[in-house]
């Protein structure tokens, strides 16, 4: 039971990351890269870090849900 829920957990969090890694990159490109600039160049760094908190706090969040879902 335990190796299972362990499992879930593992596949969760996989399947989060290759959803938001491509998602977070292109919209990071896309409004403050050097391929699209939509924004100031002083919000770069403010983009950068939601960017980052969300590749690792979104699949942190999600593995957390089946964790306890799988109980």
């Amino acid at each position: 039971m335990r190796l299972r829920r362990l499992a879930l957990t593992l596949a969760a969090l996989a399947a989060s990351l290759v959803v938001l890694v491509p998602l977070c990159v292109l919209a990071v490109l896309g409004l403050a890269g050097p391929h699209g600039g939509v924004l100031p160049a002083a919000w770069t760094p403010w983009v950068l870090g939601a960017a980052w908190l969300t590749v690792v706090l979104g699949p942190a969040w999600v593995a957390r849900l089946v964790w306890r879902r799988t109980g």
